[in-house]
């Protein structure tokens, strides 16, 4: 089945720009984490399809969608308005993102709303007992643009081989953390790491041709632009 239909079961706000979705999980339905979904929107008659990246791992019951919400976006108007118990049509799990059978390490470092595949695979990797280490770096501009911090604390908790940072890149004098662009952070010694990157197309661009420069192969560098 190629289309699917299902209620929003639960919609909360993570910032002022960003929304959680969960949506029933159809049981015929299935996807690799690090996918992504289309919606279909109805406009003026016609299907317009927008892509969004699942949060939630395979297991769960539920679809786990973050939503930007960006100004006179199709997709962001919709979900602005939409309430529990609507129901929403997708298209079936697409994309090649996905965590790679190697070896190796995991260093992943997402941007905004390029959290959502990631934390999907991050969390997947750890419920798989995966004995890698797995490190994320994951940067946004204030303190009150980050989310899911809990869910991360808890993971860091629970799994002595999953680290994290946030950097802010236009922090408050009140934060202790890291400072600056995700660019500012990556570590010189890339060699035994397969990297993870999602967010905006200069985030990656700018990753990627430092993790290059740093000797690393571009085969280990994995990246979703959003």
């Amino acid at each position: 089945m190629d289309t699917f239909k299902s209620k929003i079961t639960q919609k909360t706000e993570l910032t002022h720009n960003v929304l959680e979705l969960k949506i029933e999980k159809p049981q015929d339905f299935t996807f690799d984490a690090g996918q992504f979904i289309q919606v279909v929107i109805e406009q003026d008659g016609k299907e317009v399809l927008r892509s969004y990246s699942i949060s939630s791992t395979p297991d769960k019951d539920h679809i786990g969608l973050c939503v930007k919400l960006l100004d006179n976006g199709l997709g962001s108007n919709v979900f602005k308005t939409c309430r529990e118990g609507d129901e929403i049509k997708f298209k079936k799990a697409n994309g090649k993102f996905i965590v790679q059978n190697t070896n190796n390490d995991l260093f992943f470092i997402a941007t905004g709303a390029g959290l959502a595949p990631i934390m999907s695979m991050i969390e997947n990797e750890l419920k798989k007992g995966s004995e890698k280490q797995l490190h994320l770096l994951f940067g946004v501009q204030h303190e009150t643009d980050i989310f899911w911090q809990e869910r991360l604390k808890n993971l860091a908790q629970n799994h002595n081989n999953f680290t994290y940072d946030i950097t802010l890149s236009k922090p408050e004098d009140s934060w202790k953390g890291l400072g600056g662009r995700v660019s500012a952070h990556i570590p010189e010694e890339v060699s035994n790491s397969d990297f993870y990157l999602c967010g905006s197309p200069a985030m990656v661009t700018d990753v990627r041709k430092i993790l290059i420069d740093n000797g690393k192969d571009v085969k280990d560098i994995h990246f979703e632009v959003f």
